[in-house]
């Protein structure tokens, strides 16, 4: 229940009906409930044979209500062996060999993280008319029906190798793998008629990626009084969109990552094209009367979408991450670093505040400050506000002291300060290079998203 309008705040929500909102028709009451059920079955199978070969295998069978009547069900398997080679006898000589392993593996996984009913032809409230003196609800559809609302489902495969030598101060770990997501759910347009509702969730497609990670962990340094530990970790990943699967994509390319502040789709899904990639008019500056110039367009500045180029990938070519911990005496010191290589963000920040055509309605960036260049009270959408979001972001910095106690009830404290999101160093002009990139529509920055915020903490451990 809501209301408004109180004369005094003491009664609280002690009367909520004393409020002034209640007589004038504007206060409101609501109930909402929803459940689900889910379902599962599963076994699991390991043999070991002399810690050298190494099997496991599992089968799922999991039911979950979210789906469509006739798909509620799915199967998920998984397998995956090892080979110990530092355990063979042809290696029971190499000292500085503490291990050498290779594995592989597949396993398939389910996804029903959406909310409940996406199955159900769904009914809401359509507004009232007055019909013999009395004024009548009416209803209208609120969703579409879908019975064969399915599974989506990731078949994983990877190979990989584990190697440590040195008494483990060396240590190598390099994945190579291939997911594929079939199934993908979407809630997408489609046209009324034949629907009773302009959008469905459904399975729309298919989606690859491919990759490689590696990680190097060492301990350089180890003295009486001081220790360095350190991590490196290395990724790249290939992104394509490998097949449609409905009969309204049979044109092979589909509209998405609408833009408000553009007011335009930003993205297409395409066969064999990667997920999160931008098309758009190619931003060539500015004239003299400081109003955007760009490649191709008409009279009127404009450039129709079927001339739209391929301007940017939500993707970046490399993911870096360090991290380290140091040790001297009584003092500790750790901390971690994070860096994005490539890939691109649209800008919606830009578009909504750097321009003049709300000026005297809502705020304006400080950034349009440094354009002097740019009059135009109006903007387009183009390459223009799809910038690189590259970064590097310190995640964390701890530095610590501890103080051991032989005699008295204590007999160790340790006080340690966090700084956690220490910085971020970009040249993205929005408010924060890292954006989603999860779902169809990766790389889009979001108009209402809350910034990370930088957060100190002390802390104070006690050992009796």
């Amino acid at each position: 229940m809501e209301n408004a309008g109180f004369d005094f705040d003491e009664n609280k929500t002690h009367n909520i009906g004393s409020g002034s909102n209640l007589t004038n028709g504007s206060a409101s009451m609501y109930s909402y409930k929803e459940d689900n059920t889910y379902i599962a079955f599963f076994g699991r199978f390991m043999y070991n044979y002399e810690e050298r070969y190494l099997l496991s295998a599992s089968l799922r069978r999991d039911g979950s209500s979210r789906f469509g009547k006739n798909n509620k069900w799915g199967w998920f398997p998984a397998v995956s062996v090892g080979w110990r080679i530092h355990k063979e006898a042809f290696l029971s000589d190499v000292k500085w060999l503490d291990e050498l392993k290779l594995r592989m593996g597949y396993g398939v996984t389910g996804n029903q993280d959406f909310p409940n009913y996406k199955s159900l032809l769904m009914m809401s409230t359509a507004g009232k008319f007055y019909y013999n003196g009395q004024w009548i609800n009416t209803y209208q559809p609120a969703s579409n029906a879908n019975p064969d609302l399915k599974w989506e489902k990731k078949g994983e495969f990877n190979v990989g190798l584990d190697m440590a030598v040195l008494k483990n101060r060396l240590s190598l770990t390099v994945d190579y793998y291939k997911r594929t997501t079939s199934h993908l759910l979407y809630n997408y347009t489609v046209p009324t008629p034949p629907y009773v509702y302009n959008t469905l969730f459904t399975n729309v497609g298919e989606v690859t990626n491919t990759g490689i990670e590696a990680t190097v962990s060492a301990t350089p340094v180890t003295l009486r009084n001081f220790q360095w530990n350190t991590s490196l970790n290395v990724s790249h990943n290939k992104n394509k969109l490998s097949k449609f699967t409905n009969e309204e994509f049979s044109n092979g390319v589909y509209k998405v990552g609408w833009s408000t502040s553009g007011a335009c789709y930003t993205q297409r899904l395409m066969e064999g094209e990667s997920l999160g990639t931008f098309y758009g008019p190619v931003w060539l500056g500015t004239d003299t009367d400081g109003r955007d110039v760009l490649l191709g367009q008409g009279a009127d500045g404009s450039v129709p979408e079927d001339d739209w180029v391929k301007i940017g990938s939500a993707y970046p070519d490399v993911v870096l991450g360090w991290s380290n911990s140091l040790q001297y005496k009584k003092f500790d010191l750790s901390f971690s670093l994070r860096a994005s290589i490539g890939g691109d963000v649209l800008n919606n920040y830009a578009m909504e505040y750097e321009n003049l055509s709300s000026i005297g309605l809502r705020n304006i960036s400080s950034n349009w400050l440094s354009q002097t260049h740019y009059t135009s009270t109006t903007y387009k959408y183009s390459s223009k506000y799809v910038e690189n979001a590259s970064y590097l972001k310190m995640d964390y910095l701890t530095l610590g002291y501890t103080w051991d106690f032989k005699k008295g009830l204590v007999s160790k404290l340790r006080m340690n300060l966090t700084a956690q999101n220490v910085f971020c160093l970009t040249n993205y002009s929005g408010v924060d290079p890292e954006v989603a990139l999860l779902g169809l529509e990766p790389g889009m920055e979001s108009m209402g998203y809350y910034p990370r915020t930088t957060t100190f903490t002390l802390g104070v451990h006690v050992t009796f």
